[in-house]
């Protein structure tokens, strides 16, 4: 059976009827990074339980010895973040409000 070509990142997880021929404008110029992301299928990705969440989040926010804060902790804690966001879904935010 012939391997089906691979699709573009901005048709990924959207609905063959909403296809466009071109790359959207808003997503023209993304990183290869972003654009891996986008282009991931939504069933490569795993739930996390509310238990991993939490234990993912209090991992990241343990400080790191001997390093001041301005040592690209702005850079740490946006690709944190992006991490987290990354891994999260529907699934788990609706459970945001019964706190840690």
């Amino acid at each position: 059976m012939p391997k089906e070509d691979p699709l573009p990142f901005w048709r990924v997880n959207v609905p063959q009827a909403q296809w466009s021929a071109e790359c959207p404008d808003f997503l023209r110029g993304i990183s290869e990074k972003d654009q891996r992301i986008i282009g991931t299928p939504d069933e490569e990705y795993a739930l996390l339980t509310w238990l991993e969440v939490r234990e993912l989040v209090s991992t990241i926010a343990q400080p790191h010895p001997g390093r001041a804060s301005t040592d690209g902790s702005r850079q740490e804690s946006i690709a944190s973040i992006s991490f987290i966001a990354n891994r999260l879904s529907c699934g788990v935010t609706g459970r945001l409000h019964t706190g840690w």
